[in-house]
């Protein structure tokens, strides 16, 4: 039998993915949307210091030792990838004249 080529060489690596984590992650997305609706977090005013808020809110709880939000039942480090998520869309689409310094 031949064998076939396939020239993926160099190209994205998507099977590097831990598709649990990614599960997860959908999974608060899908809540946010059912609670608010869908891509609402992109129209959040403020959008950066809120999500970076809430990613160190997350972040915290998660190092203090509470491994799920209580308000959902999921994880703090998934809804923590949300939110950073979030901030990197935020990086690559929002006008530079809306971005801040960090007020940390």
């Amino acid at each position: 039998m031949e064998v076939g080529i396939k020239l993926d060489s160099g190209k994205t690596r998507f099977d590097l993915i831990d598709w649990s984590w990614f599960k997860e992650v959908a999974e608060v997305l899908t809540k946010g949307a059912v609670k608010y609706s869908p891509d609402n977090w992109k129209k959040v005013e403020n959008l950066k210091d809120r999500y970076t808020a809430a990613l160190f809110r997350h972040m915290s709880a998660w190092l203090l030792g509470e491994e799920l939000d209580p308000e959902d039942g999921l994880s703090h480090l998934s809804h923590a990838s949300c939110n950073l998520m979030f901030l990197d869309w935020y990086r690559r689409n929002a006008p530079k004249e809306l971005d801040s310094a960090p007020k940390m």
